[in-house]
């Protein structure tokens, strides 16, 4: 675990999701309440791994924005977060990501808008892991038995 602010003190909830087949598989939740099959973007045959990403931020993210509008007692009638996920190619040619978040809300001028969503940003942990990093910890298991 990393030291630099990212690790996690304390947890309130770990998903834990398998996948087997890569972009052309399926993927289960470990409580089995989420089971789809995936396909590569701009098949129409599945969903794939942009898409359940924009949904966790785009969920997450609302979320957030509702909860420091009570917070700060500034008064969000309806909102609603679009997050728009591109797969692309890098400079250094790697795959990469983008994201852009756009907002629609009510209830709130647009001074207060922008508050909302960048302190919204600053506290969504999706937002979080995209602009600060994730603390990551990967483990190999080798199931089939051999050896080197």
């Amino acid at each position: 675990m990393s030291d630099d602010g990212r690790a996690l003190t304390s947890r309130l909830y770990t998903a834990s999701v398998s996948a087997r087949g890569g972009r052309n598989g399926t993927v289960t939740s470990e409580d089995g309440q989420l089971s789809l099959t995936l396909a590569k973007p701009g098949s129409r045959q599945g969903t794939n791994p942009e898409q359940l990403l924009a949904a966790g931020w785009s969920a997450c993210f609302q979320s957030t924005l509702v909860a420091v509008a009570r917070r700060e007692e500034l008064p969000l009638a309806d909102s609603m977060v679009t997050v728009a996920v591109a797969l692309g190619r890098t400079a250094d040619d790697k795959w990469g990501l983008s994201a852009e978040i756009s907002v629609q809300a009510t209830g709130v001028d647009d001074t207060q808008l922008g508050h909302l969503i960048e302190t919204a940003h600053q506290d969504c942990p999706f937002s979080r892991m995209a602009t600060n990093g994730v603390d990551v910890r990967i483990t190999a298991t080798n199931t089939s038995g051999a050896t080197t």
